[in-house]
């Protein structure tokens, strides 16, 4: 059996309450003794790009939302393979300066929203990313899902 608590001191208490009865009580404890895992079920293609020693960033990046907003202080990041069910996980500990990216990216979200603007585009028509946007064709020149693949397949511009 995995042991994720053994090596470290406990971390400060922390109180969890059912989200439907806040005055039932369902953990009282260490706030390093709770694991969140964030499972992530990905085709064979994707599953081989996942790094040898640590979950992919923006992966990492969630875990760490969920670590502030819940307290806890250590996760796991599990990867499943659709194709061969074959898996692999990292352990995640908190990590402020991480956390301090994630809510700066959550700061400027917030303020394109107030100032009613969309950020710069990140992608181009033959990105993977904006193919499976439901916003595609408002960012991009409209693009039929066959003028899409011609250009993808036959162009060898797209990017992962």
């Amino acid at each position: 059996m995995l042991s994720f608590f053994q090596e470290e001191e406990d971390a400060e208490e922390l109180v969890s309450y059912d989200p439907k009865d806040g005055n039932k009580e369902v953990y009282r404890g260490p706030a390093n003794h709770i694991l969140i895992v964030e499972l992530k079920s990905i085709k064979n293609k994707n599953y081989e790009k996942v790094p040898k020693t640590k979950p992919k960033k923006e992966h990492e990046m969630q875990l760490q939302l969920y670590f502030y907003l819940m307290g806890i202080r250590k996760g796991l990041v599990y990867y499943e393979n659709k194709d061969t069910q074959e898996s692999k996980y990292f352990v995640v500990k908190y990590n402020g300066e991480l956390m301090n990216q994630v809510i700066s990216e959550i700061k400027k979200v917030i303020e394109y929203s107030n100032r009613r603007e969309l950020p710069a585009r990140e992608g181009t028509t033959l990105d993977i990313m904006c193919h499976y946007c439901d916003f595609r064709n408002t960012c991009h020149l409209p693009v039929s899902e066959e003028e899409w693949q011609d250009l993808y397949f036959n162009e060898g511009e797209a990017s992962n």
